[in-house]
């Protein structure tokens, strides 16, 4: 659904409409971390709502941040200085649209 560079540490982060979220090594291509488990909403009748798929990726170099956009209405900040696969989010808001 969605892909992003980190030049700083040579990832390339790709959201998939099951709401994962992984940071590929550039240089190996093996995935470094995976940031957002699948989650089963994605396939409910209610999915524009509910669903975490991420449709939009970010990388804010000066504050070393990843920003991801889901079709749950969510922004969600991820810190590029403490990459930990299954962390949660820093920070999320709601775009209300």
């Amino acid at each position: 659904m969605s892909c992003t560079f980190d030049i700083k540490n040579l990832l390339i982060f790709t959201g998939g409409v099951d709401g994962t979220l992984v940071g590929w090594n550039f240089e190996t291509q093996f995935p470094r971390w995976s940031m957002h488990e699948w989650d089963e909403t994605c396939t409910s009748a209610t999915y524009i709502t509910d669903s975490k798929s991420v449709d939009g990726l970010l990388v804010m170099d000066f504050k070393r941040l990843l920003i991801s956009m889901s079709a749950d209405q969510k922004l969600r900040f991820w810190d590029l200085n403490d990459l930990q696969s299954m962390k949660p989010p820093i920070f999320w808001m709601t775009a209300g649209h």
